[in-house]
């Protein structure tokens, strides 16, 4: 569609299931308030952080409990919000690979969040792609991913 600007803040939706923005020229992104049900969120192949974006961060998704696909690649996320990971415990898979200015300290901190994440509810045979960021710290590699790993998780970088 071709659809530009910002996605739209969704908030207050119970019914919501399913968002599906992928492919388009967005280029900023708003914010994901009260949505109990959604469990599909695709944002993938946008402008996200490019053009007039300014160092736009992976937003926080603690308000989607729910949510068990989430997919934002090929973007240019420079930044990730602490804790937006650590409630998601229906996710299955998680997708932000190829967004290259993804910093190792957002990368470190969406791992130590996964972590408390299968903490609160401990489940394996989740997926993680982060590759084509930068490169988790040693210390995460060694503690947080190799943790996950353990437990049955997919895990991609680099």
């Amino acid at each position: 569609n071709k659809l530009s600007g910002v996605i739209p803040s969704y908030k207050n939706l119970p019914n919501l299931y399913y968002i599906l923005l992928s492919g388009n020229d967005f280029t900023n992104i708003g914010t994901f308030e009260n949505l109990p049900t959604l469990r599909y969120l695709y944002i993938h192949d946008n402008d996200i952080g490019r053009g007039g974006g300014g160092a736009i961060k992976i937003p926080d998704f603690t308000d989607c409990p729910s949510l068990k696909y989430l997919s934002g690649y090929n973007n240019n996320f420079k930044g990730y919000e602490k804790g937006s990971f650590e409630g998601l415990t229906s996710i299955k898979s998680i997708d932000f690979s190829n967004n290259t200015e993804l910093p190792t300290s957002a990368v470190d901190n969406i791992f130590k969040d996964l972590k408390t994440n299968w903490e609160n509810a401990n489940r394996g045979g989740v997926s993680v792609n982060l590759g084509q960021c930068k490169p988790p710290s040693d210390a995460v590699v060694e503690d947080e991913i190799a943790f996950l790993k353990s437990k049955g998780w997919s895990i991609t970088t680099a």
